[in-house]
C-alpha cells in the first residue's frame, strides 16, 4: 500500500509540475494570440461601395480595413471593431445597415488580426491607441464629420477605452463585452476546464500575458473607462449569452457617467448573434441612437 501511495504521490507532482510548465509557457499565448481569420468576401459582395485602406496604429503596425461608402453624402462615419479571433469582414453586415441609412463606416482587423500587423492581443490597451490614430485619419479626410464607435465583445471593451480616451469620438454602441479582463479571463478559463478553476492560476495566465505582449492588463478596465465617459453611449447584450454574462451589460449601463445612455436587453440572443436573433426591431433601435445623436450633434 505505501509503494501504492507513492506512485500515486509521485504521479500528482509530474501532473502537477507539467500543468505549471504548461501553464508558464503557453498561459499567455492562449490569452493574446488567436489563429488569424483571412478574407471571407469584400464589402462588393454586399454591393458597397468601398476603399481599400492601410491604416497606421500604435507602434506603427499596419492596419488593414475598408471604408465603405454610402450612396449619398454621409452622415457621419461609424469604426466598426470587432472581438477577439475575428476580421473586418465580419462587421459588413453592420457596415451595410449603416449604408442604407446615410452613414460609412471604417472596418478593420486589428492589432493580431486578419491581415494586420502585430502579434499580439491587449484588449484595449494599445487598441484604444489605435484607434485615436484611426480617428486622426477621418478627421484628415473630413474635419467636421461626426465620428461614432461600434464593437462587439472584445470590440466593444475597445469601443469603451476608446470613447474615454477620444472625445473626438461622439457616440458609440457596445455589444456583448465585460466589465475587466481579469475577469473575464477567469470566466472563460472556468468555462474551458468544465467548471474547474482557480483564481490564482487564471492571474498567473494573465501575468504571462503581461509580460509576453509588454502591457498593464490591470489597465484594461471597461467598467472604470465608463464612469469617465460622457459621450452618448448604447450597451447591448443577449440575456442567453454563454460567454460573457448579461449582468456586465447592466453593471457597465449604470457606471456610465453620461446621462445620455441606452440598455438594451435582447431576449434569446447570445454572445455573437444579436443582429440576428433581435431581427429589425433591434436594428431599428440601434439606427435610432445613432439616427439622434447625429441629429442632436446639429443643435
Amino acid at each position: 500500500m505505501k509503494k501504492l501511495l507513492r506512485f500515486v504521490f509521485v504521479l500528482l507532482v509530474l501532473a502537477a509540475g507539467g500543468g505549471f510548465a504548461f501553464l508558464h509557457l503557453k498561459g499567455g499565448e492562449l490569452i493574446t494570440k488567436r489563429d488569424r481569420r483571412l478574407n471571407e468576401g469584400t464589402p462588393e459582395d454586399l454591393e458597397l461601395d468601398y476603399d481599400n485602406l492601410v491604416l497606421i496604429g500604435q507602434n506603427d503596425l499596419e492596419l488593414k480595413g475598408y471604408w465603405t461608402l454610402t450612396k449619398e453624402e454621409p452622415k457621419a462615419v461609424v469604426i466598426l471593431v470587432h472581438g477577439i479571433g475575428g476580421n473586418k469582414e465580419q462587421m459588413m453586415n453592420k457596415a451595410d445597415l449603416l449604408a442604407q441609412q446615410g452613414y460609412d463606416a471604417i472596418l478593420f482587423d486589428g492589432r493580431g488580426h486578419g491581415e494586420s500587423q502585430g502579434e499580439h492581443i491587449t484588449y484595449g490597451f494599445y487598441e484604444k491607441e489605435d484607434i485615436k490614430r484611426i480617428v486622426d485619419f477621418i478627421k484628415e479626410e473630413n474635419d467636421s464629420i461626426p465620428i461614432g464607435i461600434w464593437g462587439n465583445s472584445m470590440g466593444g471593451a475597445i469601443a469603451l477605452q476608446a470613447l474615454e480616451a477620444d472625445e473626438r469620438i461622439n457616440f458609440g454602441i457596445v455589444e456583448s463585452t465585460f466589465r475587466s479582463l481579469d475577469e473575464v479571463v477567469f470566466e472563460y478559463g472556468k468555462r474551458m476546464a468544465k467548471g474547474v478553476m482557480i483564481k490564482q492560476i487564471s492571474d498567473y495566465a494573465l501575468k504571462r500575458a503581461a509580460e509576453e505582449a509588454n502591457f498593464d492588463p490591470t489597465a484594461v478596465q471597461p467598467i472604470e473607462s465608463a464612469k469617465e465617459i460622457e459621450q452618448a453611449v448604447l450597451i447591448a447584450h443577449g440575456d442567453s449569452d454563454k460567454r460573457i454574462s448579461v449582468d456586465n451589460a447592466q453593471d457597465l449601463f449604470d457606471s456610465l457617467k453620461t446621462e445620455k445612455k441606452e440598455l438594451v436587453i435582447v431576449p434569446r440572443a447570445g454572445h455573437l448573434n444579436m443582429m440576428e436573433v433581435g431581427g429589425e426591431g433591434f436594428k431599428s433601435l440601434v439606427m435610432d441612437f445613432v439616427n439622434s445623436q447625429v441629429e442632436a450633434l446639429k443643435e
